[in-house]
């Protein structure tokens, strides 16, 4: 298999603002149009923010559901052993957000790369319940907009729509 390489958002950050800002905007531009299409990504990490072109794209979509010919697999997986973790907007949004909040160097909740099931359940408990006061608390002012983003991300109740038009005008001001 040949890939392009595709320069990540870990490798151009060097988490300054202005990147941090810019990346954080193309971002949730990105997968409001993602979500719009019906598709949910499903494994967002900043490995899966690249750069084409100069343009912010998502990549590996290997865990997407609302795809064309998508096929809902969880319960065959499921029974051999892994775990099943809800994949929803919410979970996205959040997990974008923890990514973009990473690109400032402060510490988030990492998937663990231990496979099984109570270790995934834990970190996905750690992201419900993560304390987002604590993690605002290290954010600049200047990134007030990743701020507001952040606030709205973990602000969605598990069933509720994401209002995409709010979650943009965070970024209006860069």
């Amino acid at each position: 298999m040949v890939m392009d390489y595709l320069p990540s958002t870990v490798d151009i950050c060097a988490a300054r603002t202005h990147e941090v800002l810019h990346i954080a905007r193309a971002a949730v531009f990105g997968i409001t149009d993602i979500h719009r299409v019906g598709i949910i990504h499903g494994g967002i990490t900043e490995r899966s923010l690249a750069f084409k072109d100069d343009q912010l794209v998502f990549v590996d979509f290997g865990r997407a559901s609302g795809t064309p010919h998508w096929e809902d697999v969880s319960e065959e997986i499921n029974d051999s052993g892994t775990c099943r973790i809800e994949v929803t907007h919410r979970s996205d949004l959040r997990t974008l957000a923890l990514v973009l909040v990473s690109l400032t160097g402060a510490t988030v909740p990492r998937l663990p790369r231990n496979p099984l099931a109570e270790h995934r359940v834990k970190f996905q408990d750690e992201v419900n319940n993560f304390d987002i006061d604590v993690l605002l608390g290290h954010l600049p002012l200047s990134l007030n907009p990743l701020r507001d983003f952040i606030m709205c991300a973990f602000a969605l109740g598990i069933e509720e729509k994401p209002d995409y038009n709010l979650l943009q005008r965070a970024f209006d001001r860069t």
